[in-house]
């Protein structure tokens, strides 16, 4: 029906406690799995951490990835507090 484009966020990282996450290095991460056809990451509050991400993924057409195989991506390649807390799926 219609699309949303972001062209400048107010903020490019967050803070989960005293670390600084930059949202396109995850972003960017999730990006090389092949499913992936659109990744974005939001900022939501956490009561525990102060702030949190949630990544926001489409996937590609007939493309299926599990929630917990997109977490099992990014382990090895991000630090713990980088790591997605929640994971989205959309349609584009």
């Amino acid at each position: 029906e219609g699309s949303v484009y972001v062209e400048k966020r107010s903020n490019h990282k967050y803070m989960p406690g005293d670390d600084n996450v930059n949202l396109a290095e995850r972003g960017n991460v999730l990006s090389g799995l092949a499913e992936i056809h659109e990744v974005a990451v939001i900022v939501e509050p956490d009561e525990r951490w102060g702030e949190v991400g949630c990544v926001k993924v489409a996937l590609q057409e007939q493309a299926k990835r599990s929630v917990e195989a997109i977490f099992e991506y990014g382990r090895p390649k991000l630090v713990w507090f980088k790591q997605s807390s929640q994971v989205v799926y959309v349609n584009e």
